[in-house]
């Protein structure tokens, strides 16, 4: 969520600027412009990040412990632990 805070208002700028590439955006650089639509956000993203992290940690643990044939700091662990977060 701390990341979401702090880059909210670069994202904000650069969807604002894909949308509209020749406005002059005068009520963006407010603090309530910057962070307009960031509640929704944070409380769509967050349920999402806490499956993610989850699931991500989870597989990770498990691979590194029945590593078999990867030894325990393959990169390919943790490959194949983020692409088994993102399933679920």
């Amino acid at each position: 969520a701390a990341t979401k805070l702090a880059l909210y208002p670069l994202d904000t700028w650069k969807s604002r600027r894909q949308a509209h590439p020749h406005s002059s955006f005068r009520g963006l650089w407010t603090v309530r412009g910057l962070y307009r639509g960031i509640v929704p956000k944070v409380l769509l993203y967050t349920p999402y990040q806490a499956v993610y992290m989850a699931a991500y940690t989870r597989t990770r643990d498990k691979l590194a412990s029945d590593a078999g044939f990867l030894s325990s700091g393959s990169p390919l662990i943790f490959v194949i632990a983020g692409v088994c977060a993102e399933i679920a």
